[in-house]
């Protein structure tokens, strides 16, 4: 899989919830980045990819719903980071 092939390249990705694999909630904004998101702090009109962990808001996990945003939990992120990891290819 290619950064570009990922559900968040050239997206507006919101996260929410705690990740049992990355503690250190800079370090998810730091690795949406590097697959070429763009990473918001807060839920805008320009949401475009919601990013769920343990204990996820309901309030924007409802928002997302209704609006028809791609949920994606944190073992498929975890499985998307994985495999772009295996890829030699970068974000433009």
């Amino acid at each position: 899989m290619t950064f570009k092939e990922t559900p968040f390249f050239q997206k507006h990705v919101l996260y929410t919830g705690s990740f049992e694999w990355f503690p250190n909630r800079c370090d998810i904004g730091h690795q949406l980045k590097l697959l070429g998101a763009i990473v918001e702090r807060e839920w805008t009109a320009r949401t475009e990819v919601l990013l769920v962990g343990r204990d996820a808001g309901p309030k924007k996990m409802e928002k997302a719903a209704a609006k028809g945003i791609p949920i994606v939990d944190e073992k498929e992120f975890y499985d998307i980071l994985s495999l772009t990891q295996t890829n030699d290819s970068t974000p433009d």
